[in-house]
């Protein structure tokens, strides 16, 4: 019997994540020929990014790169690549946690009166390592998480807009409900 040839089209993140599995399978090499197909040089799909060097090396991005930290199995999988590579201690990002920094902060802008207003949210980091996590969360645990979050978010608030001499009405009626579910 023949080798079986797999043609993987695109050269994205999953494209990327399932060569990486299919090789991981016993006695790949002996029995499949995996070749990837992409649309010019750059894999990385939404993810691509690249530097500019007539634009002074800007780094242009393809898509936005954020894990909003619900991605065990990325994490795992980076892991993974990270762990197979065996990068010098000494080299640029030689781990993954070199490369990938947690980031809890964002910033929205809702246009209001002619003005654009600032929504500052810092969101709280989650604990342990990524790569160890699991999918085991009901809905019930998003929705308590979320409201806890949007309770830290609001005190947050509330205390900056005090240390700024501020009053700000963040509808209170609407979010009383809310507060209260989660409670103190």
């Amino acid at each position: 019997m023949g080798q079986e040839k797999i043609v993987i089209i695109g050269g994205g993140v999953s494209a990327m994540t399932a060569a990486l599995y299919l090789t991981e399978q016993r006695d790949c090499q002996q029995h499949r020929t995996i070749t990837v197909y992409q649309q010019g040089w750059r894999l990385g799909g939404k993810g691509a990014s690249g530097r500019n060097a007539a634009r002074g090396q800007r780094i242009e991005e393809h898509g936005l790169h954020v894990w909003f930290g619900a991605y065990v199995n990325s994490f795992k999988t980076i892991e993974t690549v990270y762990t197979k590579l065996q990068r010098p201690v000494d080299s640029p990002l030689s781990t993954w946690r070199q490369a990938l920094k947690p980031h809890s902060f964002i910033a929205l802008e809702e246009y209001i009166n002619d003005q654009w207003q600032t929504w500052p949210i810092d969101f709280p980091l989650l604990p342990g390592n990524p790569a160890e996590g699991s999918l085991d969360i009901t809905p019930w645990d998003i929705i308590k998480m979320t409201l806890a979050w949007l309770k830290k978010w609001i005190l947050d608030l509330q205390l900056a807009a005090k240390k700024a001499n501020k009053n700000i009405n963040l509808s209170t009626k609407n979010l009383v409900f809310s507060l209260m579910l989660i409670g103190n």
